[in-house]
This record gives structure tokens, C-alpha cells and sequence, in this order.
């Protein structure tokens, strides 16, 4: 197969960019007044509703996730709203001009932000926003030696601004192959994976990640994985490269910001801003010509220099208790280190003045709080707790803290 930027649907059928903007032309005709509400899976269909919206002169909403909530969030705030899901329409051979006719000012996408720890907030990006995040994200892969016109399989939904930076906009700018779907179990992701040539990247998230290990499912040869949306452990990093034999990079940013930095974490412990961005001198906002002015990074970092830190936690990651904090995170770590427990999600309970959590796994309550005990401070061990069978999470492996209560108050817990 001849390798040429483009979204491979099959073997022998690569979408090149330029052929979606006809195709998107179509849907931009059919009542141009309305916003679109992009809920498309396949990543072709995704970036003609995007390019339809383009033409339009309307922004392209996106979706926290794919549930009846997440898409009434964004219908509740554009009541005209036209949802699309995928679509049977030809792709045209030919095409039009592209990525240099959009409006740089104009709005391209509001996303929403995941809702992990409370509501979803919108977020605006222009298409200056959108391609430079592009640019300084090729330009940051680059520097971990990904090859130009590599073929990504990806996990992660394209409405979200990692999935959407990585697999759509980078295509867009003619930069790497991606494969269209988006494989959710390990069987299938090794069936994407051999459906592309080579050189293959798995663009994932710390959940799928160890899903694919711990099925022992066989892979085709990779030449890196990319990880973000949550962090990714040393131990699952140094699982990944031995078994799969290849580069782990691990991305950080938000929907706020866009990626922003990356990192090797089996030899990198700090993060490096991406090219053509920095801090700026007091350390507390980031400077970047396709960035709003001075903008900020979520999570509590510790600059080492204009273009280095450390990544300390996120502000709503403390959890509050008798006077004492904790992080969550840390918190959600000890119970995992649990034998025979398979996965935990840990909520602060403000009104009731103590810790939640949800838990996936063979050991008791009984023997769960016995083991945090050694380990830590006695106000932070959950009550209540719930041992379940599954914990609801966004497309990019997130359980949301209202998922989580709601678990907690399904029956009586533990």
C-alpha cells in the first residue's frame, strides 16, 4: 500500500484530507444556521462533520463523553443543535482547498471538560488555538523519534481534545496515517494494529494500557505507545516497553490548554514543555502565540526551568479530613497495590466529612481497610465502601465523581 497521510478504513482505502472537504460540503449546505453536536466514532466521519462546521461558520460541539448526560450537558446549552453520528456518505475523489482557507479567529470546537471531580465546564478553541496545538505536537513527537507518516491506532474518541490534537488535526495537517476506528477491546486493537503498515503507534490511555497487557493478547510490532488522559505508573510503563519492545511517551495537557508537555517515564521523571511554548518568568503561566495570553496549567507543578517541571497534583486532588489532606490519587494507588484488586475510584464526601470508594476485586472491606491501616492515616481508609463488579468511566478511562456517588448509594455499603 503506498503510505500517504490519510485515515485508513480498510487495507486498500486511505482517505486523504483533501477529499473530505467536498464531502463536507454537503452536510454544511443542509440548514447552515445550525451548530453540529460532532458524535461521530469513525474519525473520517468525525473530521467531515468538523470540516462542515468549518464551512458553516458554526463551532463543532464536542461531548465530554457519549452518554445521554454528557450530550443533553451540551444540548441544554444549544437547544438548535444538529447531532451526527456516523454517516454512509461517498467520499469524493477530488477535493478543495484546505487547512489555510479556515479563519483562524473564528471558533472551531467547544469541548467540554471531562467532569471528573464535578461539572463539565465548556471550553472555546479557534482554529489558531486548534493548529497550533498541532504543530507544537508534531514538533514534541519529533524529538521521540516518531516517524513522519507513522500509522496510529487509537483507543481514545476524537472528541476528546487529546484524541481530537493527535488523530484528527495532525491528519489534517498531513503528518501521520491513523486508522479510522477506534478498537475498544484487545482483540481489536491488535486486529487495527494489523490492518495498518508499519511504523505502528497505540495511542491509548493508562486503562486500556494494562487492559491490552493483562489480556496477553499478541501484537504486531509497535514502534512507540503514546499515553495521557490520566497518569501513567512507572510500573506500567516499564510493562509496556518490555513486552511490547518499543518507546513509551507519555502527553500532558488539558482541554483547557491543549497537550502541553511530554516525557519518556521510564527514563524522564520531569516533564518538557513542547516546542514553541514556555513559562513565562514568575513561573505561572504559559507563553505560546496559539495559547490565550498567559495561560494556566491546571495541576500544581514545581518549574524547574522556562521549559521544565514537575507534575505535583491536581488542587482538587486533596481530599480534606478531620484537618488532615491526602491526595486521592495516592489514595486510589495504596488500594490498587492490593493484592487480587483490579481496579478503585476514590471520592471526597464534603458534607459527610470522609472518604468514599469504589472497588473492583476479591478482597473483603474487611481486608481492604486492614491493609490501608499500616499504611495510612486511619481518617483517610474509606467509609463507606463498596465493592462492585464494574466502575462506570468517560471513553478516555475516567470515572466521574458522580458516577462514584452514585455507586455509593446503590444499597448499603461496606
Amino acid at each position: 500500500m503506498t503510505v500517504v497521510a490519510g485515515w485508513q478504513r480498510h487495507r486498500e482505502s486511505v482517505v486523504e484530507p483533501a477529499m473530505l472537504w467536498a464531502r463536507a460540503a454537503t452536510l454544511a449546505d443542509a440548514d447552515p444556521s445550525r451548530p453540529l453536536l460532532n458524535l461521530c466514532v469513525d474519525r473520517v466521519d468525525f473530521a467531515t462533520v468538523l470540516l462542515a462546521a468549518a464551512q458553516r461558520g458554526q463551532p463543532c460541539l464536542l461531548p465530554s463523553a457519549d452518554s445521554a448526560a454528557a450530550i443533553e450537558a451540551v444540548i441544554a446549552r444549544y437547544p438548535d443543535a444538529q447531532a451526527c453520528r456516523d454517516m454512509d456518505a461517498p467520499i469524493p475523489r477530488a477535493g478543495v482547498p484546505g487547512l489555510d482557507t479556515l479563519p483562524d479567529a473564528r471558533v472551531a470546537t467547544v469541548g467540554f471538560t471531562s467532569g471528573s471531580t464535578g461539572t463539565p465546564k465548556p471550553v472555546s478553541k479557534t482554529w489558531a488555538n486548534l493548529l497550533g496545538d498541532a504543530q507544537c505536537l508534531v514538533a514534541a513527537l519529533d524529538r521521540h523519534g516518531l516517524a513522519q507518516h507513522a500509522a496510529l491506532v487509537a483507543t481514545v474518541p476524537p472528541q476528546h481534545m487529546y484524541g481530537l490534537e493527535l488523530t484528527v488535526l495532525t491528519v489534517l495537517a498531513g503528518r501521520y496515517r491513523v486508522h479510522a476506528g477506534r478498537p475498544f477491546f484487545p482483540a481489536d486493537v491488535a486486529s487495527a494494529l494489523e490492518a495498518v503498515d508499519g511504523p505502528r503507534v497505540l495511542v491509548s490511555t493508562p486503562v486500556h494500557l494494562k487492559a491490552v497487557l493483562k489480556s496477553q493478547v499478541a501484537l504486531p510490532p509497535v514502534d512507540a505507545v503514546i499515553s495521557a488522559s490520566a497518569p501513567l505508573s512507572a510500573e506500567l510503563a516499564r510493562a509496556l516497553e518490555s513486552t511490547l519492545q518499543c518507546r513509551v511517551v507519555e502527553i500532558y495537557g488539558s482541554t483547557e490548554t491543549g497537550a502541553i508537555a511530554s516525557r519518556e517515564p521510564c527514563r524522564d521523571a520531569v516533564w518538557q514543555l513542547f516546542p514553541g511554548i514556555r513559562f513565562d518568568d514568575a513561573g505561572s503561566g504559559l507563553i505560546c502565540e496559539h495559547l490565550p495570553t498567559r495561560a494556566q496549567v491546571q495541576d500544581q507543578i514545581e518549574v524547574t526551568d522556562s521549559a521544565r517541571f514537575r507534575l505535583l497534583g491536581r488542587p482538587d486532588d486533596m481530599i480534606k479530613v478531620a484537618g488532615k489532606r491526602y491526595s486521592r490519587q495516592a489514595l486510589t494507588r495504596q488500594i490498587l497495590a492490593i493484592p487480587g484488586v483490579e481496579d478503585a475510584a476514590v471520592v471526597g464526601l464534603s458534607g459527610a466529612g470522609r472518604v468514599g470508594a469504589v472497588v473492583v476485586g476479591s478482597p473483603s472491606s474487611a481486608q481492604i481497610r486492614r491493609w490501608l491501616a499500616e499504611r495510612i492515616d486511619p481518617v483517610f481508609i474509606p467509609r463507606p465502601l463498596r465493592r462492585v463488579s464494574s466502575i462506570p468511566k468517560t471513553a478516555t478511562g475516567k470515572p466521574t465523581a458522580a458516577a462514584i456517588r452514585a455507586l455509593l448509594e446503590q444499597g448499603d455499603a461496606e
